[in-house]
C-alpha cells in the first residue's frame, strides 16, 4: 500500500549499539529520571508516530522498560543493519518507519513532525505528479508545483572522486524522483541526519543489496535512493551522547556510578 497524506508511520529506536566509549549501555542511562531509550520512544509517539519498537540490545531490560523489542537481524554490524531490521519488521499497515538512535540528549518531537510531514507531502507530490492535470514545460502540474513550494524534492550528490561523502543536496527539482520517494532526511546545520530519517519500504531492497556488498553506514547507500530533505532549525535535536562527558551532569554522575559498580562486581 502507499502512504497517503493521512497515512500511519511506525517508529524504531536503535538500542543495539556497543556503547563502548560510554562504558555502560546508553539505552538505560537516565536523564531527568527517564531512560534514554524511553525518551526517544516517547518523542516519536509525541510526534504522532502510532507504533514504536526498539531494535537490538538487551531484550529483557528493554521490555522491562515497557518497550516492544525486535532483535537486530545483523547485531554488531552497524546502523544500516538496524535500518534494514526496522523496515523488515513493519506490520502490513505501515509503509514507512522513522528511526531514532537511543542516545539523543534532547530528542525533539518537532524534528520528527517535520520528517513525517515531509514524507506525507512528498508522497502526495509523487501521487500528484502522476495525475492528469495540465503540465508545464518542467513536467509538473499545478498541484505538484504547489506542493513543491512546501517541500523540495531532491537527490543527494554522489561522493567526491576520492570517496568522501558529499553532504550537499542538489537543489534542482528532479522529475525522475517523483515516481518514488524512498527516504526523507532531516538536515541540521551539521548536515543530514540519516539515523533520524523516515525510510519507506521501497528502500529495503537497495539497502539490503548495499549491506550484502559490505556497506554498514546508511549515508553510503542513499545515493541510489530518491530522497527528500527537510530543514530543521538548530542542532540540539540531533546531539548524541558518545561519552559520559556528553551527558548532562546528573546523568553523567549516575553513569559513572554504574560503571564503578560493574567494575566492582556489585
Amino acid at each position: 500500500m502507499s502512504l497517503s497524506v493521512q497515512g500511519r508511520c511506525a517508529g524504531a529506536v536503535f538500542t543495539g549499539g556497543a556503547s563502548s566509549r560510554m562504558g555502560t549501555d546508553k539505552a538505560f542511562i537516565e536523564i531527568d529520571g527517564t531512560a534514554m531509550a524511553v525518551r526517544a520512544a516517547t518523542t516519536l509517539l509525541s510526534a504522532g508516530v502510532t507504533e514504536v519498537f526498539a531494535v537490538g540490545g538487551d531484550a529483557a531490560r528493554i521490555e522491562a522498560l515497557g518497550l516492544a523489542y525486535v532483535p537486530d537481524l545483523h547485531p554488531g554490524l552497524g546502523p544500516l543493519g538496524a535500518v534494514i531490521t526496522a523496515l523488515s519488521s513493519l506490520s502490513p499497515e505501515f509503509d514507512a518507519v522513522v528511526t531514532m538512535p537511543c542516545d539523543l540528549i534532547q530528542p525533539d518531537p518537532d524534528a520528527v513532525r517535520a520528517v513525517v510531514d515531509g514524507l506525507r507531502t512528498a508522497t502526495a507530490l509523487s501521487e500528484a505528479s502522476r495525475g492528469a492535470g495540465t503540465r508545464h514545460e518542467d513536467g509538473y502540474d499545478e498541484s505538484s508545483k504547489a506542493l513543491l513550494q512546501r517541500r523540495q524534492v531532491t537527490r543527494l550528490a554522489r561522493p567526491d572522486e576520492d570517496g568522501r561523502d558529499n553532504p550537499s543536496i542538489v537543489s534542482q527539482p528532479d522529475t525522475g524522483v517523483l515516481g518514488r520517494i524512498d527516504v526523507v532526511v532531516p538536515v541540521a546545520g551539521t548536515g543530514p541526519q540519516w539515523l533520524q530519517a523516515a525510510w519507506r519500504q521501497t528502500a529495503l531492497s537497495t539497502l539490503s543489496a548495499a549491506f550484502a556488498r559490505g556497506v554498514r553506514a546508511p549515508s553510503r547507500t542513499v545515493y541510489d535512493l530518491c530522497s527528500v530533505s527537510v530543514s530543521v532549525d538548530g542542532n540540539a535535536w540531533c546531539r548524541d551522547a558518545d561519552t559520559p562527558e556528553d551527558l548532562p551532569s546528573t546523568a553523567s554522575q549516575a553513569s559513572a556510578h554504574r560503571r564503578r559498580c560493574a567494575d566492582q562486581g556489585d
